[in-house]
């Protein structure tokens, strides 16, 4: 549903209201805001190693963002700033396998 949504509009006129996003307007006609996506997840996982299937989860089920506003817009800036720690099978990117440590 929310690719689809996304895919539809993924920047102009239309409104969607999620219960669970503490926001009322999730679609703009500005850029994606994933602010509130970086917090919920720094609130929720603090003190806490978890994998990257949990955070997509989470993600899916207690935001309005999809699994794409995770890791560019929000886990990738947060691991450059040094507030995340990430080990990765791989060696770049969230690939399966990934776990990530919030502070």
């Amino acid at each position: 549903m929310k690719d689809a949504m996304w895919k539809v509009d993924p920047g102009g006129g239309f409104q969607f209201s999620d219960r669970l996003a503490g926001q009322d307007v999730l679609f703009t006609e500005e850029a994606v805001d994933t602010e509130p996506l970086r917090q919920a997840l720094l609130e929720r996982y603090k003190g806490r190693r978890v994998s990257i299937a949990v955070l997509e989860q989470f993600t899916l089920i207690n935001t309005p963002y999809r699994k794409t506003h995770l890791r560019k817009p929000v886990l990738t800036p947060l691991e450059r700033e040094g507030i995340i720690q990430v080990e990765r099978p791989g060696r770049s990117g969230f690939p399966a396998g990934t776990w990530v440590t919030f502070p």
